[in-house]
């Protein structure tokens, strides 16, 4: 569920960064690259986190908190006037994504048994596979709604999805 949640509600969001540059900041080619590029600093930084101070205790923490902490930072990020304090938020959703992104495949390794571990692994490949779904959703709804609307509501839609799922995840 948290997978699912992350890739139809968060993921998509890095498409529209593009987007909330131009549109937004009136960011030329170089702006909107230094934009966007402050995601992928974050989830470096992040995963520098994961490797040093995050334990086997905490992972199912750093999985669900990563979720949340994106969701939460891209809606800063669409609301942000100021394209400053889109960085920064844009940091913080590379640091929600890597908790995410290394958790998600080492929690279904460490909990399927040997013999399954094949299986599950596929399963959660369709699970990502449900972004394509995010995407399309996304882009239809920033063009008829704006991308700032767009994906505010996602952002509130994913962080809605993982409350109404917290019995079923808050066990990992």
């Amino acid at each position: 569920l948290v997978t699912i949640i992350y890739n139809v509600f968060g993921w998509p969001f890095s498409s529209m960064i593009v987007v909330l540059g131009r549109d937004n900041f009136s960011l030329g080619p170089v702006g909107i690259g230094m934009l966007a590029s402050m995601e992928g600093i974050g989830a470096f930084f992040g995963a520098m986190a994961v490797a040093f101070w995050v334990t086997p205790r905490h992972y199912g923490h750093a999985y669900v908190s990563g979720v949340i902490l994106y969701l939460v930072m891209l809606i800063v990020v669409a609301q942000s006037s100021n394209p400053m304090i889109a960085s920064v938020a844009l940091l913080f959703t590379g640091i929600g994504g890597a908790g995410f992104a290394i958790m998600q495949n080492t929690i279904v390794f460490l909990a399927a048994p040997a013999d399954m571990r094949g299986r599950v692994l596929g399963i959660l490949s369709v699970c990502i596979g449900t972004a394509t779904i995010g995407f399309l959703c996304l882009g239809i709804a920033a063009q008829f709604l704006g991308a700032i609307t767009a994906c505010t509501a996602a952002g509130l839609l994913g962080l809605s999805a993982m409350a109404l799922t917290w019995k079923h995840w808050r066990m990992i």
